[in-house]
């Protein structure tokens, strides 16, 4: 669980988790092999940084 320090005027989490923590992942992923659960709003955020998958409806054919 990771809380950001209190940011000015209104900052979007992932604004945030970048300018704040995604340094330390990257080195955490990079150096110790140790990725970074998130949820599915985080989608693109780094490399190490994994987000559920979404799974599109099956089609009949």
């Amino acid at each position: 669980m990771w809380v950001s320090d209190v940011t000015p005027g209104s900052v979007h989490d992932l604004a945030a988790v970048r300018t704040q923590v995604l340094g330390a992942l990257y080195w955490a992923y990079s150096r110790l092999d140790l990725p970074t659960s998130a949820e599915n709003g985080y989608d693109h955020a780094s490399i190490g940084v994994h987000t559920p998958v979404k799974h599109l409806p099956a089609t009949r054919s």
